[in-house]
Formats: C-alpha cells, structure tokens, sequence
C-alpha cells in the first residue's frame, strides 16, 4: 500500500496520548490488525492512528473504501463515541467537527456532505444523547481557541470552560489570556481553605476583650442605661459565654442594672 495521508474530516479529531498509541503499536504486532482502514477520496477517512501503528509494527494496513452520501457522520460515529469521553467531551468534538465541516462547504471543500449534514444544535444534542444546554455549551467554548485543548485533556470540565470563555473572550493578547485562563484553573481546582474557628474564651478571659473593656469602663461612670445596655448586648455576637460574664457584672452593679442585664441575656439567646 502507497503512503496515506489522513482526511481534513479525521484530521478533526485530536490525536490519541502517546502512551495509548505505543500500546496500540503492540496490540497490532502481536493480534495484527483487526479493524480495517476506512478511506474517502483517495485518504485515510477512519483509522488514522491505526494505520500509523500498523506501519509502525510493521503489519500491513488492511484498507476499505467509504462509499456512503455523510462522511461526517460516519466520522462521529467511529470517533466521538468509540473514545473514552464525558458527555461535554463527546459534545465539543462535535461541534468542533460541524464547525469545521461549515468552514469547508462555504470555501467549497465538502459541499455533500454539508447538504447532507445537519448541524443544528437539536441535531447534535439528539446524535450524542446530551441535552440542548451541553451542546451550547460547547459551541461557546468552541469560540476561544484555548480552551477546547483543556476539556479534551481533561483539565477543565465543559461547565467551569463555559464559565471561563466570556473572561477570556474580553482580552485580546495571546499572552494575557493564557496568563488569565491559568489563573482560572488554579482558582477552580485549588481546594477551599477551611475558615478559621474563633478560639474559645474561658469566664476568666473575658475582662481581656475589647467591648467587654467598653462595659466595664462604662459600669464605673455615668453614661445613659440604654446605651450601656446596647453596647452590652454586642458583646453577645462574641459567645453567650461573653454575654453572660458581662450580665453577671451588670447584677454586681445593683438593681438598677437588672434590666440592663436581662436585655443582653436575651439578644444573646
């Protein structure tokens, strides 16, 4: 067989790891191949990567022609659903591959194909089995050049991409955007700190706080009842441990602070 080159429709696909092409290498040497090449127009249709392994294990490639009316179809069909993908994964190859299939008619590359084809997103949503919302998704993902590469690989999922494009879409250099699009990554997959929990105070420590000092002070002057009561019932925010120290001053202070006393014990409640 004469050296074959892949087709602009299997060249839509991205090429498999190397560590999963070396394996396929191994898998032909020893059963040989077992699945045909698929070729269309004089090119390698489906089985790009198996012919490149079979040359590679020195098996000759075993090939068939294409005669269908949709090569695009029989393109998704053979890649998006043969591969290991998630449901956003499977839906961006897609929409990549109609888009690009798009591009070719209008420049008149595949114009049978494209009559033949429907690309709507209800079509891709309906060939792929996801909803409408995961195919639009997609589509907007599919607008910033950089951002496809990371769900395919697995770095970004389709919805947190989806949150990513419009950031990424409002800058234009090549530069800023990767530095914008990395910062977003650390954002999305570095785990949430646990917030800090205040310590806790014993009765003995509670002369040492801030607004407990403010009751204190004020217990020893002459300022208005209401407000020392407010400022009291503040300290409530701290702990009932708090509210209930400074209540307690309060009762030592006679009865004229009884009210005063009550009213903190109640908003701290």
């Amino acid at each position: 067989m004469t050296t074959l080159q892949p087709h602009k429709l299997a060249s839509l696909f991205p090429a498999i790891p190397e560590e999963e092409f070396n394996q396929l290498v191994q898998d032909i040497r020893s059963g040989g191949l077992l699945e045909p090449i698929w070729l269309y127009e004089g090119k390698v249709l489906d089985g790009w990567h198996r012919y490149r392994a079979a040359k590679k294990a020195g098996v000759e490639p075993r090939a068939r022609e294409w005669r269908g009316r949709d090569p695009l179809a029989f393109v998704v069909s053979m890649n998006v659903m043969r591969r290991h993908l998630n449901k956003g994964q499977r839906a961006l190859l897609l929409v990549q591959a109609a888009e690009q299939e798009q591009k070719l008619a209008k420049r008149g590359g595949q114009s049978e194909s494209a009559e033949t084809a429907d690309l709507s997103t209800e079509a891709i949503a309906k060939t792929l089995n996801v909803s409408e919302r995961v195919v639009s998704q997609a589509r907007r993902v599919a607008k910033e050049p950089e951002l496809p590469k990371l769900v395919l690989s697995g770095r970004l999922g389709l919805d947190e991409a989806d949150e990513i494009a419009p950031i990424v879409a409002r800058e234009k250099d090549p530069k800023k955007r990767e530095r914008i699009i990395e910062h977003q990554i650390r954002t999305r997959t570095q785990p949430s700190r646990p917030r800090p929990t205040a310590k806790y105070m014993g009765p003995k420590r509670w002369d040492d706080v801030p607004a407990v000092k403010v009751i204190l002070v004020w217990l020893q002057g002459n300022a208005p009842k209401i407000r020392g009561a407010k400022e009291a019932a503040d300290v409530g925010k701290y702990s009932p441990e708090a509210a209930r120290f400074v209540a307690k001053r309060l009762r030592e202070q006679g009865r004229d602070m009884l009210v005063a006393a009550d009213y903190i014990e109640r908003k701290s409640k």
